[in-house]
């Protein structure tokens, strides 16, 4: 059986993509022991897949335009930062989506509902859109992160629209991962 790693997302289009761009410009002058987001990589993830049998794509495909059929085109918006996880050492650097955060939400529960019976599974958690800026390694400046942070957040405002989703493969390469689109669908 051959597999492929994949997730569903939207490209994360300007301004708020110069601003986010902008923003991880100053954030990596100031904190180390960061891997930041390359630009083109930037996007809002609605699902991850995991390892699929390649034998499953055409059928998630056909799922993503199922519950893409029903959402119009729609202008979201950028506002703040923060990390994950809450209340332990930060994994993840991201944005928050504020406008257009319940057209994600419905995209998201459309297919975590449709994908269950393909084997992938559910997250057991809310599902909260948001925009990865950078992975936190080991021996980063927790204190400077956030202090950093909390001062670059009121300039993370920028809108988007939303005009495709796509489906996307992520390839392991050193480094990093490098993401492919295999689908995209029109909203």
């Amino acid at each position: 059986m051959y597999t492929t790693r994949c997730f569903i997302a939207t490209p994360l289009h300007s301004p708020a993509a110069a601003v986010a761009r902008r923003i991880v410009g100053q954030l990596q002058n100031k904190v180390s022991h960061v891997k930041w987001m390359r630009p083109e990589e930037m996007h809002i993830t609605i699902k991850f897949l995991g390892e699929l049998d390649n034998r499953d794509l055409v059928r998630v495909s056909e799922e993503l335009r199922k519950a893409c059929s029903e959402v119009e085109p729609f202008s979201a918006s950028l506002n703040g930062l923060g990390t994950f996880p809450k209340n332990k050492a930060p994994r993840v650097i991201w944005a928050g989506v504020d406008e257009g955060r319940e057209y994600f939400e419905q995209l998201y529960q459309q297919l975590d509902r449709a994908l269950i019976e393909l084997g992938v599974p559910q997250e057991g958690k809310a599902y909260t859109p948001h925009l990865t800026l950078g992975r936190v390694g080991k021996g980063a400046d927790v204190e400077l992160l956030t202090k950093t942070l909390q001062q670059a957040a009121p300039e993370m405002q920028g809108v988007f629209e939303v005009d495709e989703v796509i489906l996307y493969t992520s390839i392991r390469e050193k480094g990093g991962f490098i993401y492919e689109p295999i689908d995209t669908v029109e909203l």
